[in-house]
Order: structure tokens, then C-alpha cells, then sequence
């Protein structure tokens, strides 16, 4: 039977509204934020809980304050960093997005070929990586209105994560230690502050958050569309967020501390005599989702940045922002097929490096979100700049801690 109008109407209004959140959150959540989560469950329990919770709270504030740089101003986000503080500033703030997006990507296509290979063992998982890029290649190149396939995609795959994540929660549900659940909802001593850098780092992504501006500006959102915004970057990242607390309230509940984690199959292996055939493959399919969604935004927002910063294009369907996206695409190929054999510790590397360039990204989207030439009078609050001011010092000092262990320099 056909669908009604009304139908079509609710149906239409719920895409409108949760589509650039959504495709900033599944950006955002990929398979290093799942990779992390267990590795921080198995070397410390529910400990670094809070440090989820602290990075999505920026995350969401940040991607509100770009929302509302995209729905108020004419002119896109480096445009704007251009006519303000020049282009130089421009340039680095393109450079550092590019190279923040290109880390990530190291993960995700290497992820996205582990979980295939899992769910379809007759490839081996380097040529599900090379199947992977060239899909990830088509799907750019053979539409000229990309945002609408890529808003679409990520919604399948959102939902896929939903089903797959939230379901596993039936299955471990008794085996959760209440108390010492809710003693990590507040900090306690870090004993491993890279597992903190790279959790903070795949939950509070500035450079994702950042990209909402350039989003809301593909769904021509303007002023009046600001509250919808508002409401989709929040329901995005929230729902996001809840799937990385379970996979790391999972782990934590039913795997024991120190358990070793080499690859995506050992967790998958150490989680099906616990959970049960079903829920090993329901967490296979979610961790290829989250992996693919990364993988296919990912490249597209660094492209993004990169091509605006440089004058070369500023929407998803212009050449350049292709050709970049393709760049970062065969980078993460690359490094998958090269230095594949220990995914685990290359992605929760790849994903604490990506926090170098973010005080930068974080400190100039807080000066525009505020700077009455972009914003009007739709300046930040008092409150908003002052938690957003910590957020900035909290980078930094995640950017140096990062750096010092590089040195192997521990805090």
C-alpha cells in the first residue's frame, strides 16, 4: 500500500532533520572509537568512562557552535578565517584538518577490511580492503549530488550500529557491576593517559565537529533552521556516544582485565563463548558499519577543508574535494596493506596522533562562533564560551601529552 502524504511528510522531516548530525557522528564513531573502548575496558574496567562522557559534551557543544557558523553566514568556514585572519590561517587550518582526517583513515579502511573478511572468510583481508577503496572510490565519483547518497548511506548504516550494538545489551545486561559502574561516571587516576588521548580523540573530534558547518550549508539550512541544527548535531552524538559506552561497559563487564587484543577477530573471538554466536556476529556487522561509515565521511571532510583552504572548491560534488577525498582514501589503503599486521595498536595510535592539530581547529571555530562579522547577534553565551574555553586547554593538553609520549615522556 502506498504511503500516505502525512507519511511521507514525518518520514522526509525525520531525514531533514537528523542528517548532517548523523553523518558527523558515524564519522566520528568508527572503528578506532570501538577498538579503544575495548582496550580501555580490558586494561582498566569502566575507568575511563568519564572521559566519554567530558568528550562528547565538547563535541556536542563544538558542533552546535559550527552549526550555527554554516546557518548564519554566506561565506564557508575557511572563507571566513580567510577574510578575518587571513589566508596563511586559512592554510594551516585546511592543512591540519586534511592531515587529522588522513590519520583517522589509517584505521578505518584496514577495519573495514578485517570485519569483511570475518563475516566473508574466502578473500583474505587484503583484498577486501582493495574491494573496499574501490567502492569507497565509486560512490564518490559517480554522483554529482553526493551529499544526498552519502546522508542516505550513513542513516542505513547508523541504523545497523543501533540494531547491532544496542542489541548486545540483552546479553551482557546481568553481568554489569553496578557500583562500580557508576564510580567511573567521575575522574579517577589515569594510569594510561594514551588510552585518555585516544578516547578523547575519537569521541570529541573537532575536525568532525567543524565539518557541520559545511554540512548544514549542502542542506541550504539557514538562520531559521538553526534550532533544527541545534537538535540534530545533539541526537547524533548522543546516540553515538551510547554505543561506545556499551561496547566499553561490554567489555568491561564480561571480558577479564589484561585479556590480550591483537586484532578485530580477537575481540570478536573473546565475546562470542561469552555472548553466543548471535551476538559475535551482531557486533561483526556493527563494527563493519561503523568502520565503512568512518571510512566513506572521513576522507570527504579532510578533502573539504583542504580544497576550501586552497580555493579549489568548498562543496562534496566539486573535482578537487573528489580527487582529495580519493588522496586520503589511498592513504588509508596504504597504510592498512603496509602495516596491517597490528591493527589494534596502529589505530589507537592513528587516533591519538589526530589530536596534534585540534587546540588550533578547536581555538579559531570558538573565535568565529563568536565574531559578529559570521555569527551577528547569535554570538556564544557566557557560559558556552567558558566551557568551550576548557575544552580548548583540555586539547592542548592532550596535544602535548601526546606529543611527550611520542618521546616516551610520561605525564
Amino acid at each position: 500500500m502506498e504511503k500516505s502524504p502525512q507519511q511521507k511528510s514525518a518520514f522526509r522531516s525525520f531525514a531533514e532533520s537528523y542528517g548532517p548530525g548523523l553523518i558527523v557522528a558515524a564519522t566520528v564513531f568508527g572503528a578506532g572509537s570501538i577498538i579503544v573502548a575495548t582496550r580501555a575496558a580490558t586494561t582498566a574496567g569502566y575507568s575511563f568512562l568519564w572521559a566519554i562522557f567530558l568528550a562528547a559534551c565538547f563535541m556536542v557543544l563544538f558542533t552546535r557552535m559550527a552549526a550555527k557558523i554554516g546557518c548564519v553566514s554566506t561565506k564557508s568556514m575557511l572563507d571566513q578565517i580567510a577574510a578575518l585572519y587571513g589566508r596563511p590561517l586559512s592554510i594551516l587550518f585546511g592543512v591540519a584538518c586534511f592531515a587529522t582526517c588522513s590519520g583517522f583513515q589509517a584505521g578505518n579502511n584496514i577495519n573495514t577490511g578485517l570485519a569483511l573478511n570475518v563475516l566473508f572468510p574466502f578473500l583474505g583481508v587484503n583484498s577486501w580492503i582493495l574491494l573496499s577503496f574501490v567502492g569507497i572510490l565509486f560512490l564518490y565519483w559517480s554522483s554529482n549530488d553526493f551529499y544526498q547518497i552519502l546522508e542516505k548511506v550513513m542513516m542505513v548504516l547508523v541504523l545497523i550500529m543501533l540494531l547491532c550494538f544496542f542489541g548486545n545489551v540483552f546479553f551482557f545486561l546481568p553481568q554489569i557491576r553496578g557500583a562500580e559502574l557508576l564510580r567511573a561516571v567521575l575522574p579517577s587516576r589515569v594510569a594510561d593517559w594514551q588510552l585518555v588521548v585516544s578516547l578523547s580523540a575519537t569521541t570529541f573530534s573537532i575536525v568532525g565537529a567543524a565539518s557541520q558547518s559545511y554540512f548544514v550549508q549542502s542542506k541550504g539550512w539557514k538562520t531559521d533552521y538553526l534550532a533544527k541544527a541545534n537538535r540534530d548535531a545533539t541526537v547524533g552524538i548522543a546516540i553515538l556516544t551510547g554505543i561506545t559506552c556499551i561496547i566499553l561497559i561490554t567489555a568491561a563487564s564480561v571480558l577479564p582485565l589484561g585479556s590480550k587484543i591483537t586484532n578485530v577477530p580477537s575481540i570478536a573471538a573473546l565475546l562470542k563463548p561469552l555472548l553466543g554466536n548471535f551476538a559475535h556476529t551482531l557486533f561483526i556487522l556493527g563494527f563493519f558499519a561503523a568502520a565503512f561509515s568512518s571510512a566513506l565521511a572521513n576522507a570527504v571532510i579532510g578533502a573539504t577543508f583542504l580544497a576550501d583552504a586552497m580555493r579549489l572548491g568548498k562543496t562534496i560534488d566539486d573535482f578537487w574535494v573528489k580527487f582529495f577525498a580519493s588522496v586520503i582514501t589511498a592513504f588509508g589503503m596504504g597504510v592498512g596493506l603496509i602495516f596491517g599486521s597490528n591493527p589494534i595498536q596502529l589505530t589507537i595510535m592513528a587516533q591519538g596522533s589526530t589530536v596534534v592539530g585540534a587546540p588550533l581547529v578547536a581555538a579559531v571555530t570558538l573565535l568565529l562562533s563568536n565574531h559578529p562579522k559570521v555569527v551577528g547577534t547569535k554570538k556564544n553565551g557566557g557560559v558556552v564560551n567558558v566551557i568551550a574555553s576548557l575544552a580548548v586547554l583540555w586539547l592542548l593538553f592532550l596535544s602535548v601529552n601526546q606529543i611527550l609520549l611520542w618521546f616516551g615522556v610520561r605525564l
